[in-house]
């Protein structure tokens, strides 16, 4: 008996944080074949102090580095394989809109640089 509850207690990965993070992270670990993956949370299952509580969030793709802008259309099309399982509509895209001189300057040079499609419009 005490044999099986060491080998129990083993596991390939372990995950600090089961809010959207480190749910999708233990998901996609197991969706392709990791065995033995254990979530960790210090809240209970619902609750209001985690980054993604409230009625919306934001998901970009204006980024400086290639390769977060690389990482985020990834993770868009794990969110469309996600709500193709779950038959949900879990995400909608929109648009970006920044102000001011500074702000246009960076996204775009960003945008621009890592192919992103975007439109700069002005008051004039």
């Amino acid at each position: 008996m005490r044999q099986n509850l060491c080998q129990a207690m083993i596991y390939e990965v372990i995950v600090i944080g089961a809010g959207v993070e480190g749910s999708a992270t233990g998901y996609y670990l197991t969706s392709r074949g990791t065995k033995n993956v254990l979530l960790l949370e210090q809240f209970d299952a619902i609750h209001t102090r985690g980054s993604s509580h409230g009625g919306s969030r934001m998901a970009a793709d204006t980024y400086r580095e290639r390769f977060y802008v690389d990482m985020m259309h990834e993770g868009f099309g794990m969110w469309k394989e996600i709500e193709e399982r779950s038959g949900k509509k879990l995400y909608t895209k929109n648009g970006l809109l920044g102000f001011g001189t500074s702000a246009v300057t960076r996204f775009s040079s960003a945008l621009q640089s890592n192919n992103v499609r975007h439109k700069i419009m002005t008051g004039r």
